[in-house]
């Protein structure tokens, strides 16, 4: 006699799509067509980090506009990068200015 909690149903299993890239930005996008956004390998190149925090920090250091969506991934709009790189006046990072104290309000 078979004990109560086994089934006679045989278990689903997951098989592994292998055309699936999970957290592919531009999935859809035939391979050798550019989309609008960078796609997960663009971004590991362009920031020489894997993690997404450390490629945040690195964009923004570079003074390269980026969204993080509400997943995590990281959107990167491919006209933008063309526009830093080709020394666009406007997509220079900021420049700080130095810390100190405020004597106009005093």
């Amino acid at each position: 006699m078979q004990p109560i909690y086994q089934s006679d149903r045989p278990r689903r299993q997951q098989q592994a799509n292998p055309q699936v890239r999970p957290h592919a930005q531009n999935s859809k996008v035939a391979p050798g067509i550019p989309g609008t956004f960078l796609d997960l390998f663009e971004i590991h190149s362009l920031t020489d980090r894997s993690r997404r925090h450390a490629q945040v920090k690195v964009l923004r250091s570079m003074g390269i506009e980026h969204k993080v969506r509400p997943d995590g991934g990281i959107a990167v709009l491919r006209a933008h990068i063309a526009k830093v790189f080709d020394g666009g006046a406007d997509a220079a990072p900021l420049q700080r200015t130095e810390a100190g104290p405020n004597w106009l309000a005093i």
